[in-house]
């Protein structure tokens, strides 16, 4: 057998129509599959992260369109525009108004909610309840308001009836919503330019309009006045020193301090008693002051049309100055008065906004065909959408006509163009992308089916950045529960006189006081390094201590030891009501848990641990293209022999759970688990992992390469152990 290096993947996946040409240098660094992948700059590949659920759309019936607004990283945002209405989203929420304090909720068909003041609610209004003691059905959760009163309203088509009694507590918030002209046809062409703090929206159907942003819940839509914002002079009057036969006319314009914008001109004419201006006879025009504006210009007919004489701070004398007519008073003229003018489009250029109707013009740019090579994946289909994030592989991710997600690497400078599929059990519907601190973030809008009812929901790419296992994410529209203590200084402790399974101790805590007569029963984890043990609350004995048992025997390392690492367990995951009946991945603590049934909006794990993750499931395939000998000019090909793999050396990093195989049918799982101690996770792994898979003769000689499990995975480079026939 002989080895075959595959070390880049910086293609991508490359068109069945050009599986033929081993003579391209792309051919050696193409993939004939990589789903739920994507490519590196530096041309290794790894599995793509889950999507984190943000809420349902305004209206899961009507596709909506996901826009950036991004004025800075501290002011980022996603407008999500839907049927005559737009939401902000931020910081992977909706952004909400003034919640009002909930005095109860009531044990009915509708459920009632009461707040303690005036909530200022109509019916058809979406509220996000939270925070509420007992009744946690409702917690984290969007309602619609029906039969609404000044001091409660009923949650639309909900039954509380057999819910939990509410106890305390609880807020109600409206989601904050803007009203647009604009109705889901609209959407599609809807066009976006931002200037600092300031939107411009055209549509060839609409006058254009400005967005603009005073605050996180403030927000103006206003239709675009193509005149000057500043006003033109009033009391505007001209007296000639003496009398005669002529008149004068004049305009006066005002000229703002801080923009330098000069207002409409203000016309005003002399009496027919004028004398002829000169020798010594003059005109003194007056006007009133403007706020803002201390100069005016002034400017002076001939033949009908005005030119510009002078400029004065409150009057200007006329003594027979002749008018440059190449400097006229500004004009009103609106070339976008109704319809059938509007524009379709809007940029910046050289400090000035430009405005272009997108229907009557020609397009003569001619670029660089960069989908050539994976020409199979845009047959009879289209981009509908695309957003860049450039943070930190520099992908532009594409909406296909058909709801598949398309990922493109691009690196200019280095010749890297590469395509890679991205399926979910969903189709995506629009895509945006902000910069949120050190990484571009990815916004989808996703249909679904669940519960047997079509859903739309905005989703968050995660990042792929982690610690380790236990924070990857790699579920779609998933939710987790993380119990792990962040806050350097509170530490816990346990202290007995044995630590076998089962043995009572006493839980001890340093720098907080967590505990409560409501901690009888909870799990806490504590952790050093692979040492870890989990223990069970039996009695309240203070706010820093309490009674424990153990649920596993205890290692040295966390023994009479206080530790900052350590979590408070659950075996329970809530808040997926937006999956309800679905089955679930779960992962929990780094390890993978059997697939769970979503059921009234939770999901339960065998075992307690201090951070569940759960969503849907997606597989990520990687196939190589058929093998071909890397020998240079010359060398025999492989094409059209039979050849086999007996084994494949998998370059990784922080991997783990792969399996390969020649094809999809015929997987050989990676066995991983080494030394790690009893109840820490797997560790992923970084380096060489060698596998024996399933041997066959075959003219193909690919290697397939899967990722089934809630897991992550980098794979570097790829060597197979080939065995070519005659």
């Amino acid at each position: 057998t002989t080895p075959v290096m595959l070390p880049s993947f910086a293609a991508g996946e490359i068109s069945p129509a050009l599986h033929g040409r081993v003579d391209l240098a792309k051919y050696q660094v193409g993939l004939a599959t990589c789903v739920n992948w994507f490519i590196h700059p530096f041309g290794g590949v790894s599995t793509r992260a889950g999507t984190a659920y943000v809420g349902e759309a305004v209206d899961s019936a009507m596709r909506s369109r996901l826009i950036p607004f991004q004025f800075n990283t501290a002011e980022a945002y996603v407008l999500e525009f839907a049927d005559q209405k737009m939401r902000v989203i931020r910081d992977g929420g909706y952004v909400l108004e003034v919640a009002s304090s909930i005095a109860s909720i009531a044990q009915s068909n509708p459920g009632i909610v009461t707040t303690t003041t005036p909530h200022g609610l109509a019916n058809g209004d979406h509220v996000w309840i939270e925070g509420v003691t007992g009744m946690a059905q409702v917690n984290r959760r969007r309602f619609a308001v029906t039969g609404a009163t000044a001091s409660s309203f009923e949650l639309e088509g909900v039954d509380t009836s057999g819910w939990s009694s509410w106890i305390s507590g609880g807020s109600v918030a409206r989601f904050y919503t803007l009203a647009t002209p604009y109705v889901v046809a609209d959407l599609p062409l809807l066009k976006f330019v931002q200037s600092a703090d300031t939107m411009t929206l055209t549509h060839s159907g609409h006058a254009p309009r400005n967005l603009t942003r005073t605050g996180h819940a403030a927000w103006t839509l206003s239709t675009i006045a193509f005149a000057p914002g500043v006003s033109a002079p009033g009391g505007v009057s001209a007296v000639p020193s003496t009398g005669g036969g002529s008149t004068y006319a004049y305009a006066v314009t005002a000229v703002n301090d801080e923009s330098g914008e000069e207002s409409l001109p203000a016309f005003v004419t002399t009496g027919p008693a004028s004398a002829p201006l000169g020798g010594g006879n003059t005109v003194t025009v007056s006007w009133s002051a403007v706020p803002g504006c201390t100069r005016y210009n002034v400017y002076a007919s001939k033949n009908g049309l005005y030119g510009f004489i002078g400029q004065g701070s409150g009057s200007f004398v006329d003594v027979n100055y002749a008018p440059d007519m190449a400097d006229q008073p500004p004009q009103q003229r609106n070339p976008f008065a109704g319809s059938g003018d509007w524009p379709g489009c809007s940029t910046w250029h050289d400090g000035r906004q430009w405005f272009a109707r997108t229907d009557i013009g020609a397009d003569s740019w001619a670029g660089r065909d960069l989908g050539i090579l994976a020409g199979h994946l845009f047959e009879d289909r289209q981009i509908d959408e695309w957003a860049y994030a450039r943070d930190p592989d520099s992908i532009v991710w594409c909406v296909r006509s058909d709801g598949v997600l398309l990922g493109f690497t691009y690196l200019k400078e280095h010749d890297v163009y590469a395509w890679s599929r991205h399926l979910t059990d969903g189709d995506v519907e629009s895509v945006c992308a902000i910069q949120e601190k050190h990484e571009t973030a990815l916004y989808l809008s996703v249909r679904r089916e669940v519960s047997g009812r079509t859903v739309r929901y905005v989703e968050r790419l995660r990042s792929r950045l982690f610690a380790d296992v236990t924070d990857a994410w790699c579920v779609d529209s998933g939710v987790r529960y993380d119990g792990w203590n962040a806050t350097p200084g509170r530490t816990l402790m346990i202290s007995g006189t044995g630590f076998a399974a089962g043995d009572p101790v006493v839980l001890s805590a340093s720098g907080h006081s967590p505990f409560s007569a409501a901690s009888v029963g909870r799990r806490y984890i504590l952790r050093s390094g692979q040492s870890q043990i989990t223990a069970t609350i039996t009695a309240y004995i203070d706010p820093e201590n309490v009674d424990a048992t153990l649920d596993y025997a205890a290692p040295e390392g966390v023994r009479a030891t206080a530790v900052g690492d350590w979590a408070l367990a659950a075996t329970t995951l809530s808040g997926l009501w937006h999956l309800e009946g679905r089955n679930a991945a779960v992962l929990a603590d780094g390890s993978v848990q059997p697939p769970a049934t979503v059921v009234n909006g939770t999901v339960s794990i065998p075992r307690a641990a201090g951070r569940i993750l759960a969503g849907l499931p997606y597989v990520c395939d990687l196939e190589t293209l058929n093998i071909e000998a890397n020998g240079g000019a010359g060398a025999p090909t492989l094409q059209g022999r039979f050849k086999r793999v007996q084994e494949v050396v998998l370059r990784v990093k922080a991997a783990r759970g792969l399996a390969v195989g020649p094809d999809a049918g015929r997987l050989t799982e990676i066995k991983e688990r080494a030394a790690e101690a009893y109840g820490a996770p797997t560790l992923l792994v970084t380096g060489d992992e060698r596998v024996l898979v399933d041997p066959s003769w075959n003219s193909n000689g690919r290697v397939f390469v899967r990722q089934a499990w809630p897991l992550p995975a980098t794979v570097v480079a790829i060597v197979p152990w080939l065995e070519a026939g005659e």
